[in-house]
C-alpha cells in the first residue's frame, strides 16, 4: 500500500523551542484511526517509521501545490509517539497564520504519510512500516465515518511533552471501553443500511448477531450480485455498486462546492480544510495525478453561462438582499430525457467497466432418448461490452459576490448551473454522439442497431411507426421498458397526423403512441424517431466532479469575476443493440 493518506488532531498547546526558534509537536500516536475497511494503527518505532525524510514541508490544507509556510525537523520517536519541531516561515502568509496558531482559532493539524508495508489483524490494519512526508494546518478536520480524517472524539492531540498524557493515551482503541462501544455501534449501522440497500435484512441481522465484519458482509453482497439474473432492473444494480467497499458520495454531506470555489479563487484561504482533505482522498482511492479538486457526487447535472449578482436570471436573483431564495425560479434548460427514461446506471465506477452480453443463446432440440439420440451440446456465445471514462467538461463564469455573498440556498444554485449543462450536453451526444476523439458514441451511430426510412420531404405514417416497432420485436426484444424519443417539431408532426385518413384518430395522443409513452427532447434531431427498450441503454459515471478555476482571464480579472471548469468522467454504451431501432428520413 502506497496511498498518501493523513491524519487529524487537534493544538491543545505548544511548546517553545529553547531557542525560541519554533514549537515542538507530537505528530502521530498509535492511536487507532477509523478507515473503510476497519482500523488503522501505525506502529511506531526505530524500524517502522521511514524518517529518510528528515524535514518535512508545514503547508496549509495539504495543498504541496502551494509554497510551504514553515518546516517540521528533528523529527524523532519518543514513546510510540512521533515528533517534531515545528518553525513557521517569515513570510506575511505564514506569520498571519502563526498568530491564529498562537490565538486558539486555528486548532487542527493533520499529518499525511503513506503506509509501505501492512497487514491485517482482524479488521485492523497494523502498519509496520510508513513513511511521513508532510503536516498542514487544516480548518475544519474530515468526518470518521466517509474514512478521512478524524471526528473531535477521536482526533490525536498535540500536547505539551512536558505535560503528563492522560490515561490510556497510548492505548489502543481495543482498551479504550467508549471506542469498543463506538466500533461496534459503527459495524450494527453500516451492516443495516447495506443489508436494507441490498434486501438482505435477514442476512444482516446475522452477521450483527454472530459478530461478524462489515467487509465479510459487503462481500456477500457482492456475490450475491454475481448470482442474479442478467435481467436485474437498473436499481439493484445501481444500489450494490453504493454499498459496496469503497467511495459512497452519501459519506460527504458536508461538502461545500461554493466554499471550495472559494479557497480555489484564493489560495491563502483556509476556509475548505475539510473540502480539500476530501478531494486528497478521492485522490488517493481513485489513483489521480490531475491536479484537480475532486467534489463527491451521485450524479452532477453541462452548456456555458454566467451568473452575476446584478443581473436577475443571471445570478443576481440569489442574493438575500434581493429575493427570498425560496422563490428563486431557475433558468429555463433543456430538460435530461435520458435520465428520465429508467436506463441503467452504474454510479462511482472504478477502472473499466466491463459488462457481459449474449450474442446467441443455446439450441434447444427435440431428441428420441431410448438409446437413439444424443443430446447435441450448443454454447451461448458471448461478448462484452466495457465503459471507460470519457471527458465531458464545462466553462461557466461566477461573480465575486455571487461566491462570497450569497445566501446558503446559493450552494444548490452553483451546483444546479454546473449540473444542468452537463445534463444537456449528455442528452445530444447519447443520443447522436459519434464516437469520434473523446466523444461517446450514441444510440444513433452504434452498430446493429435497426433502422428504417419514411420519404423524403414528407413525415411518418402509421405504418411507419408499426414497421419501426416491429425492428425490436424480430430481434426478440421484450416489450415493457420501451419509450419514444422524439424532437419537439417532430411530435407536433405526429400529433396531427392521423393513423388513417377522415379517421380522427392521431399517431401520437396524450403522450403515448401506439401504447408506448413519448419522450421530447431538443437534442434529437428533428427528423428522426428513435424507440428502444431503455433499460439496455447503460451510463457509468465515475463518481466525481473536477473543478478548476482561472481568476486571471483578461476581463474577469479587473471585474473580480472566476471561471470554472467542471469535468465529470462518464461513459455511455447499449448493451443490446437490437433492442433500438430508429427512423429517418430518406435522403433525396
Amino acid at each position: 500500500m502506497s496511498e498518501s493518506l493523513t491524519r487529524n488532531f487537534i493544538i491543545e498547546s505548544i511548546r517553545a523551542a529553547e531557542d525560541g526558534a519554533g514549537f515542538w509537536a507530537t505528530l502521530s500516536t498509535e492511536f487507532a484511526v477509523p478507515r473503510e475497511y476497519g482500523n488503522e494503527i501505525l506502529i511506531h518505532n526505530g524500524s517502522t517509521v521511514d524518517l529518510a525524510r528528515s524535514t518535512l514541508p508545514l503547508v496549509v490544507c495539504h495543498n504541496t501545490d502551494d509554497l510551504n509556510i514553515g518546516i517540521v525537523e528533528n523529527l524523532k520517536i519518543v514513546g510510540q509517539k512521533l515528533k517534531g519541531l515545528i518553525r513557521f516561515g517569515k513570510s506575511k502568509r505564514a506569520k498571519e497564520i502563526l498568530q491564529d496558531v498562537k490565538a486558539g482559532i486555528l486548532i487542527n493539524l493533520s499529518i499525511g504519510y503513506q503506509i509501505l508495508e501492512s497487514h491485517f489483524e482482524g479488521d485492523d490494519l497494523v502498519a509496520t512500516k510508513w513513511a511521513p512526508h508532510e503536516v498542514s494546518i487544516v480548518s475544519v478536520p474530515a468526518d470518521p465515518n466517509a474514512g478521512i480524517g478524524r471526528s473531535k472524539n477521536s482526533e490525536k492531540k498535540l500536547m505539551n511533552t512536558e505535560k503528563t498524557p492522560a490515561a490510556g493515551a497510548n492505548s489502543r482503541s481495543a482498551s479504550n471501553p467508549s471506542a469498543i462501544v463506538q466500533k461496534e455501534r459503527d459495524r450494527i449501522r453500516d451492516i443495516t443500511s447495506i443489508g436494507s440497500r441490498r434486501g438482505m435484512d435477514v442476512e444482516a441481522q446475522e452477521f450483527i448477531e454472530s459478530g461478524k465484519s462489515v467487509q465479510a458482509f459487503r462481500n456477500l453482497a457482492l456475490e450475491r450480485l454475481d448470482d442474479e439474473d442478467s435481467s436485474a432492473s437498473p436499481a439493484s444494480h445501481a444500489s450494490v455498486y453504493m454499498g459496496r467497499p469503497g467511495i459512497d458520495s452519501s459519506g460527504f454531506p458536508e461538502f461545500s462546492i461554493k466554499r471550495a470555489l472559494q479557497a480555489l479563487k484564493d489560495p491563502r484561504s483556509v476556509d475548505a480544510g475539510y473540502e480539500f482533505e476530501v478531494s486528497q482522498e478521492l485522490t488517493r482511492k481513485l489513483g489521480r495525478k490531475d491536479g484537480h479538486l475532486l467534489v463527491p457526487i451521485g450524479y452532477p447535472n453541462l452548456q456555458k453561462r454566467s451568473m452575476n449578482v446584478g443581473t436577475i436570471g443571471a445570478g443576481g436573483a440569489v442574493v438575500p438582499s434581493n429575493l427570498r431564495p425560496d422563490l428563486f425560479i431557475d433558468a429555463l434548460t433543456v430538460e435530461s430525457a435520458i435520465m428520465d427514461l429508467n436506463i441503467t446506471t452504474f454510479n462511482e465506477t472504478e477502472g473499466t467497466l466491463i459488462l457481459p452480453r449474449a450474442v446467441s443463446n443455446p439450441t434447444a432440440n427435440w431428441n428420441n432418448l431410448d438409446d437413439v439420440d444424443s443430446i447435441a451440446e450448443s454454447d451461448a456465445v458471448l461478448d462484452q461490452i466495457s465503459f471507460s471514462p470519457k471527458q465531458l467538461t464545462s466553462m461557466t463564469t461566477l461573480s465575486h459576490k455571487l461566491i462570497m455573498q450569497s445566501s446558503p440556498d446559493a450552494e444548490a444554485m452553483i451546483q444546479g448551473m454546473l449540473a444542468e449543462s452537463i445534463a444537456e450536453e449528455l442528452d445530444k451526444q447519447s443520443v447522436q454522439g459519434d464516437g469520434v476523439g473523446s466523444k461517446i458514441t450514441g444510440i444513433t451511430n452504434t452498430t446493429g442497431i435497426g433502422s428504417i426510412e419514411y420519404a423524403n420531404g414528407g413525415s411518418p405514417s402509421w405504418a411507419d411507426i408499426v414497421n419501426l416497432e416491429a425492428q425490436l420485436t424480430t430481434n426478440k426484444i421484450r416489450f415493457g421498458n420501451t419509450a419514444y424519443l422524439v424532437h419537439p417539431l417532430m411530435a407536433a408532426t405526429l400529433k396531427t397526423t392521423e393513423v388513417a385518413a377522415n379517421t380522427g384518430v392521431f399517431i401520437l395522443k396524450d403522450g403515448m403512441m401506439n401504447g408506448h409513452r413519448v419522450q421530447v427532447s431538443t437534442n434529437v434531431p428533428a427528423t428522426t424517431v428513435v424507440f428502444g427498450a431503455w433499460s439496455e441503454f447503460v451510463l457509468a459515471t465515475w463518481g466525481i466532479l473536477a473543478l478548476d478555476v482561472n481568476p486571471y482571464g483578461a476581463t474577469d480579472f479587473a471585474k473580480g469575476n472566476v471561471k470554472v471548469r467542471a469535468i465529470l468522467d462518464l461513459d455511455v454504451g447499449v448493451r443490446r443493440p437490437g433492442a433500438f431501432a430508429t427512423l429517418t428520413e430518406a435522403v433525396a
